[in-house]
């Protein structure tokens, strides 16, 4: 698979605004439907792009896989498997490219996806209960982004 940036936004469909797209993103007080532009101009300094699908090589989340979201506040978010918490970031780690990504989580490409976007106004995200979100159980429910 080649993963590149125009599979992306051709799988995304005509109705799909990757420069406004919307998805669940998670931060210190919840998570609520954000914007991101997950076009390719945006995604380029960071040498990923939006609907590739990345495997973590390094550090605490070693051999999972993340899906790339796009860009908002400056900083590359993506959706890490199995957390159910939606788009996260790393601000502390201050990534700016394709070689920190490398170098701090070890990513590497294994392909692109068809990301679906969140409705502006949906109720709660994927895989929350009563509202609760981040999941009580999920390893970030309590760090601070």
């Amino acid at each position: 698979m080649s993963g590149g940036p125009e599979e992306a936004e051709a799988d995304a469909g005509a109705d799909v605004d990757l420069k406004n797209f919307h998805y669940w993103a998670w931060h210190h007080t919840g998570a609520d439907v954000q914007v991101f532009d997950a076009s390719e101009e945006a995604c380029k300094p960071f040498g990923f792009f939006h609907g590739q699908r990345v495997k973590h090589t390094k550090a605490a989340y070693k051999d999972t896989f993340s899906t790339v979201i796009g860009v908002k506040d400056g900083q590359l978010w993506y959706d890490p498997d199995g957390q159910d918490v939606g788009a996260v970031c790393t601000p502390a780690f201050n990534l700016k490219s394709k070689e920190d990504f490398e170098d701090a989580f070890g990513w590497e490409v294994y392909g692109t996806v068809y990301v679906e976007p969140a409705h502006p106004e949906a109720a709660s995200p994927r895989g929350a209960k009563d509202g609760a979100f981040p999941p009580p159980s999920s390893p970030l429910a309590n760090a601070q982004n």
